[in-house]
């Protein structure tokens, strides 16, 4: 019942969202941080799944203050976002999840925020890139680039250098359509993957090769987080797309 709950408040939250929410820019009386704001958000969420309600009103959410003054640098709904995808990730810390507003940023924002000079991307049974992407990638980046075909592995840590950076990128590796869930995220870590490109979002594994703050700023300088109509719509989708959050298969389900 909680994650009926849990879905419920959700969508409602949505329905609820203040005006001030869909800007490009903010207020910034109350100025939180992305993270102090997901925080402040996942407490409210939390306080109405806990006390068994399943409202939450506009004024709630506005008093809950903004993540940052910019859209280009975030937006209370694309950390709204990346809070559910947290979740469904088993971990709930948005310093490791990130939204864009298109499927080519992910990468290029990897590629620019990892310290390593060598990043080897697996793309599953999906297209391989092109002589030209790749090139285009690794000017832009001043990284090398090597493009493999498969899943990566445990058996892939033999094969690729410690100062390395291994990414995956999931489109085509046969696991539906909904957002990486804590599973899939612990196997890609136990291969040495260091981040996950899952759309147009990305989960960061592993810190040192992949620290959140360069993503951060790489994402300011170069690209955006996902758009409000981008962000509404999967942060829609994510609380009913698995069975940990489907309200109808949580409520029925087998003890």
């Amino acid at each position: 019942m909680r994650v009926a709950v849990h879905a419920r408040a959700i969508d409602v939250a949505l329905d609820a969202l203040p005006s001030e929410w869909l800007g490009t820019t903010f207020r910034n009386e109350n100025l939180l941080g992305r993270e102090a704001f997901a925080s402040a958000l996942n407490d409210l969420v939390c306080g109405i799944v806990e006390s068994g309600a399943s409202e939450v009103t506009t004024s709630a959410l506005e008093a809950l203050g903004v993540a940052e003054d910019y859209l280009r640098v975030a937006s209370n709904l694309s950390v709204f976002l990346e809070l559910e995808l947290a979740r469904v990730a088993g971990h709930g810390d948005v310093r490791r999840v990130f939204s864009f507003a298109s499927e080519d940023a992910p990468a290029s924002c990897a590629l620019l925020s990892t310290p390593a000079k060598r990043v080897t991307f697996y793309l599953g049974v999906g297209k391989l890139w092109g002589n030209e992407k790749i090139a285009t990638l690794s000017a832009f980046t001043g990284r090398t680039i090597v493009v493999k075909r498969g899943v990566p592995t445990s058996a892939c840590r033999d094969d690729d250098d410690d100062d390395d950076c291994v990414m995956m990128v999931r489109a085509g590796v046969g696991v539906g359509d909904g957002p990486c869930d804590a599973a899939f995220l612990r196997a890609a870590a136990a291969a040495g993957v260091a981040g996950v490109v899952d759309g147009s979002d990305l989960h960061v594994l592993d810190q040192s090769k992949l620290p959140p703050e360069a993503v951060a700023t790489a994402r300011k300088r170069a690209a955006t987080p996902a758009t409000h109509a981008l962000a509404l719509f999967k942060a829609r989708s994510v609380v009913h797309w698995s069975p940990y959050y489907d309200p109808v298969r949580a409520v029925n389900a087998d003890p």
